[in-house]
């Protein structure tokens, strides 16, 4: 796999991968359609593997609505497979290619992981689940994934090995089973993927603490970089309706849903904690949410069921958060007494030029003077013939390769920084027994 093309269809001597978007051919069917398929893949080599979000074997059916068929996953070829338990229920996991660490090492991470996230939402029957893992072809580090029906995909680099981040990762794929797989048809994905991805960004790395793959400390620092990484954001205020329009290459509008609904997760967990005097959770949000999954799942009945849990104009300064971009205060008393949110100096990120000049062959564009890049010598007109750059990071380096005329290349570097500002940090007050009070 490649990325960033890894959902295309794949359909190869010893591997295959599909979508029921990109791979099945079908008539014009309403999502919400009930439906009877049959897949027959008596065809397949019998010395190669298959998993599909409907099972293992070359006869397969499934009924029910359309949509599970369209956001079905389909893979087999030359994989490694195996079962597992989580709470009593088989869970198989399929892995493409050859890795440099045991299958064992990363099925206890998946156990620790499903059997957390199935007691939060009380749903420990699940008959048939799947994970499958593929390779980033020559990378060392990173890592992608993408949830189906009873199945995600799991992206990671081929040298890499288990991290935090990749149980963080699995995590949040995991938890889209339920949000927004069991919440409800949601037939405009971009209108709330702030609190589709927005909400499972800030449930995954609860989830690890308290499979204890990660200490609380570890939670902070994660939480940490999340404040830091939505404080700085240049798409910060945008409405929920630009954001949409927005170009998907850009970076930083793909990434605002995620960063915007988990800070607004931290701050309704504690506006929950502390209307309902302690009595309510935000999971107890996604478990009346569930009790409703035979509504359409769309922001204003997101909104309707906040206001089961606090007042109406707590609901209002949310639906701001949301759809016109306020930005969300970090709440002073969110992670309990004896953690405090303290100012800390950080640069914002400026590339310092137009960041539609980053792309093959571009010319550079819209330079600005007294910036780092026209320090460094970055000028109108230029010619890209290559960049690196860790995008919205101002600590580290970005090195531009120019083309001359005469053939000849020159690489300038410089640090992406813009003005310096404070940010929250939340840390533990030195003496405190008790430890952050992670949601739940």
């Amino acid at each position: 796999m490649q990325h960033p093309i890894e959902h295309r269809a794949v359909l190869g001597p010893t591997l295959f991968e599909f979508t029921g978007d990109n791979g099945l051919v079908a008539p014009l069917i309403s999502g919400t359609d009930a439906v009877r398929v049959n897949f027959d893949f008596t065809g397949l080599p019998p010395s190669q593997s298959l998993v599909t979000s409907f099972g293992t074997g070359p006869h397969q059916h499934f009924s029910g609505a359309w949509s599970d068929v369209r956001n079905a996953l389909f893979t087999g070829g030359d994989m490694s497979t195996r079962t597992f338990e989580v709470e009593g229920q088989p869970v198989l996991l399929a892995m493409h290619g050859a890795w440099s660490f045991p299958a064992s090492e990363i099925v206890s991470e998946i156990q620790k992981i499903l059997s957390a996230e199935r007691n939060l939402w009380n749903d420990t029957a699940i008959p048939f689940y799947a994970i499958v893992i593929a390779p980033y072809e020559n990378t060392v580090s990173g890592g992608g994934g993408s949830s189906f029906t009873n199945i995600f995909n799991l992206f990671l680099a081929d040298k890499q090995t288990p991290t935090a981040e990749t149980a963080s990762l699995i995590a949040h794929e995991a938890f889209h089973h339920w949000n927004p797989g069991g919440l409800g048809t949601v037939e405009e994905t971009e209108q709330i993927a702030w609190f589709s991805e927005g909400f499972t960004s800030f449930y995954q790395d609860t989830v690890i603490e308290r499979a204890g793959i990660i200490a609380p400390a570890g939670y902070l620092n994660r939480l940490n970089v999340t404040i830091k990484d939505y404080l700085l954001s240049p798409r910060l205020r945008a409405s929920n309706a630009d954001l949409g329009r927005m170009s998907p290459s850009d970076r930083f509008a793909q990434q605002e849903p995620y960063l915007r609904g988990a800070m607004i997760a931290l701050w309704l967990s504690s506006e929950i904690d502390r209307q309902s005097s302690g009595q309510h959770t935000l999971t107890d949000l996604l478990l009346a949410l569930r009790d409703e999954r035979s509504k359409p799942l769309t922001a204003d009945r997101i909104f309707t069921t906040v206001g089961r849990f606090v007042d109406g104009p707590t609901v209002a300064r949310m639906r701001a958060f949301a759809l016109d971009g306020v930005p969300v205060p970090v709440s002073p008393g969110s992670l309990g007494a004896c953690v405090a949110f303290n100012d800390r100096p950080a640069w914002t990120f400026d590339l310092g030029f137009d960041t539609a000049s980053l792309r093959p062959s571009g010319v550079v564009q819209g330079v600005r003077q007294g910036s780092n890049a026209y320090q460094a010598g970055v000028r109108d007109g230029q010619l890209l013939g290559g960049f690196s750059l860790w995008n919205g990071n101002a600590e580290r380096e970005v090195t531009l390769t120019l083309r001359e005329g005469d053939g000849r290349r020159e690489r300038l570097s410089f640090l992406p920084r813009g003005k310096m500002v404070t940010i929250p940090h939340a840390e533990q007050i030195p003496g405190c027994r008790k430890g952050p009070r992670i949601p739940q």
